[in-house]
């Protein structure tokens, strides 16, 4: 569950936003069981996961000139702990294989 200080509009009951939230929490689970061992410790790669997943984290990055592919990089820089960066020719999929 997200604090309500991270919520788009605090005023929402929370038994609406309770379905989107674990729709969302599900996507990070997801995308968490999908990394490699070498990506790093799930226990510090979790919260990486469920931070990138809030809208506000999207806006703000992306307010300040920086394009979805260009976020997505930047994302996939933090979660590889050896430190690998993506080439400009290669695809998240390729980056997390």
């Amino acid at each position: 569950m997200i604090p309500s200080r991270d919520r788009i509009d605090a005023d929402v009951p929370q038994q609406v936003m309770q379905p989107f939230e674990d729709y969302r929490d599900g996507i990070a689970r997801d995308l968490l069981d999908a990394l490699p061992p070498a990506a790093g410790p799930k226990r510090l790669l979790g919260p990486v996961l469920r931070h990138v997943l809030h809208f506000r984290f999207w806006q703000s990055l992306s307010e300040q000139a920086l394009s979805d592919q260009e976020i997505r990089d930047l994302v996939l820089r933090w979660l590889h702990a050896d430190g690998k960066r993506p080439t400009a020719t290669q695809s998240a999929a390729e980056m997390l294989s």
